[in-house]
């Protein structure tokens, strides 16, 4: 396992830092606090749904999002917009990420979770004592950009003790 020393890891990252200008540092520094996020109006959010469709029907390959296409959860704006989100309103990320999520979802819950969101239930009993172990949580709060807060208490000893597949359900879960 490879050591790392956290002073040269500061280092470097000043060093990197200091190329930036000035704008690119606070742009940096205000994605990380969550201090600018982009808000769309409800009219910006139709708009770039829309744009999302026609990028969605631009891709060929798109298996999972074709089996569920016939059914209202995929079409929802409400599971759109958190692609939207993720992406900063930018319809074609958003669309392939959406695309992505789909098929991951497919690949570790089958078929059926293509048509609602995941439940509790739908993990594994491995996922489910994952987490059970309270090692990743949600806080109840949210940062000052609204996102979520995911916070690690255990070390990643505990974490790796659990297979690749279960960590991604837990993680999806959340």
């Amino acid at each position: 396992m490879m050591e790392v020393n956290p002073s040269k890891v500061d280092a470097q990252l000043a060093n990197e830092l200091l190329q930036l200008s000035f704008e690119e540092r606070n742009a940096v520094t205000d994605e990380v606090h969550g201090v600018h996020s982009v808000d769309a109006g409800e009219e910006h959010l139709n708009e770039r749904l829309l744009q999302m469709q026609q990028e969605i029907v631009q891709i060929q390959r798109k298996p999972a999002y074709d089996e569920a296409a016939a059914y209202q959860y995929v079409h929802s704006p409400g599971f759109r917009s958190a692609f939207l989100r993720a992406e900063r309103y930018d319809s074609k990320k958003a669309a392939v990420r959406m695309i992505s999520f789909l098929e991951l979802s497919r690949e570790l819950f089958g078929p059926q979770i293509l048509f609602r969101p995941i439940l509790l239930s739908d993990l594994s009993p491995a996922a489910m004592e994952f987490t059970e172990s309270g090692s990743f949580q949600l806080l109840r709060v949210r940062d000052t950009a609204g996102r979520r807060i995911i916070m690690m208490l255990d070390d990643f000893g505990e974490y790796e003790k659990y297979p690749v597949r279960d960590r991604l359900q837990h993680g999806l879960y959340l």
